[in-house]
């Protein structure tokens, strides 16, 4: 299907008519492993779903009969194909805030809160569309929006170098080779790990569980960006330095 085509589907089953200009289109696509999501869940157990999930979705899923592993994979795919709607810049948007929950008829229906419901207002998304299904061993989920032109936001200002926490620091290089035991080399300071994706969104919540372990204190997703998680160096900078811990 070719891009007019793709965004005038997308306009019809976002039930408006096409304008000129025409809106952005955006698209969002995740597939996440059955067997990975259950077991991550059983590891972590219920402060793992409430981190990832609303009251209401954790209900939805405690009532799931038959295949409820799959039906969390789907949920989990959901949440981070939505969003990938998002602008890349911004704050730190934590999966609960993306509330995917049944709707009529069977449907998934998203209902944003927090930070994903600013960050969709400042990429101009006011409407979206999800679809969810599975194959084997596999969940997969794609969602869909038009987003309208908006202003561009200036961005974070640059930080100065970090100091060296070299016990704590090397637990947390140890921890993301450890989840990529074929990277064969190890973390580079200013590696950007986000965009090599060296932390799984997945496995992020455990990565939050560990950074609190050594740094000494709790984090409050609230008050943190993506950005702050980007590099070794920041990490460091950001959770680990004595200014830091003071600030605490």
């Amino acid at each position: 299907m070719t891009g007019p085509a793709l965004r005038g589907a997308l306009h019809r089953l976002l039930g408006e008519a096409p304008e000129a200009p025409d809106p952005g289109l955006r698209l969002g696509i995740d597939l996440v492993h059955v067997p990975r999501a259950a077991e991550l869940a059983r590891r972590h157990g219920e402060r793992w779903l409430a981190d990832q999930f609303t009251a209401r979705e954790r209900a939805q899923l405690a009532a799931v009969r038959g295949t409820p592993d799959a039906t969390l994979a789907g949920r989990l795919a959901a949440k981070e194909a939505f969003l990938k709607l998002l602008a890349p810049a911004g704050g730190l948007v934590l999966l609960r805030d993306v509330e995917v929950l049944r709707g009529e008829g069977g449907a998934p229906v998203v209902h944003p809160h927090g930070t994903a419901l600013r960050r969709l207002r400042a990429a101009g998304i006011d409407r979206w569309t999800l679809s969810i299904t599975h194959e084997g061993e596999w969940a997969i989920a794609l969602a869909g929006a038009l987003a309208r032109p908006v202003a561009p936001r200036p961005g974070p200002p640059s930080l100065p170098p970090p100091h060296r926490g070299v016990r704590a620091m090397q637990q947390i290089a140890d921890w993301i080779q450890g989840k990529n035991p074929k990277l064969g080399r190890a973390v580079e300071p200013a590696e950007d790990l986000i965009e090599g994706r060296l932390i799984d969104s997945l496995d992020f919540l455990e990565f939050i569980y560990l950074l609190e372990g050594v740094s000494g204190r709790p984090i409050d997703l609230a008050e943190v960006t993506v950005d702050d998680f980007r590099t070794l160096d920041r990490i460091q900078e950001r959770f680990l330095d004595p200014a830091a811990r003071g600030a605490a």
